[in-house]
């Protein structure tokens, strides 16, 4: 494990490379002897963004905005509550205490 702190040549080197679109592995050889772990912590302690940092991610939302696509919410299935409350038996007490059950209930 290493001992030493983040100093600031590391840390401008981190930003750089993850700014770059490296992977956390790759940048803590880069700084010799971190982990992929102690990268990952510092970043999210830095508050880097991912989307923003790979090319690929950039490109796809470049592509979606002049495509005028749009991401689509999950249709919502309306109605089914009601069928779901139709089910339901409307006699009696629905609602039993541990004691009040029966191998039928």
């Amino acid at each position: 494990m290493r001992s030493e702190s983040w100093t600031a040549e590391s840390v401008e080197l981190l930003r750089r490379l993850w700014a770059d679109g490296e992977t956390a592995a790759a940048i803590a050889d880069r700084l010799g002897g971190m982990t992929r772990s102690a990268v990952l912590g510092k970043v999210f302690r830095l508050r880097l963004r991912t989307e923003d940092s790979t090319p690929a991610a950039q490109i796809q939302r470049v592509t979606a905005s002049t495509l005028g696509e749009k991401t689509a919410a999950p249709a919502r299935r309306r109605g089914k509550q009601h069928k779901r409350s139709q089910l339901l038996p409307s006699a009696g007490r629905q609602h039993k205490s541990l004691l009040e059950l029966t191998n039928n209930t």
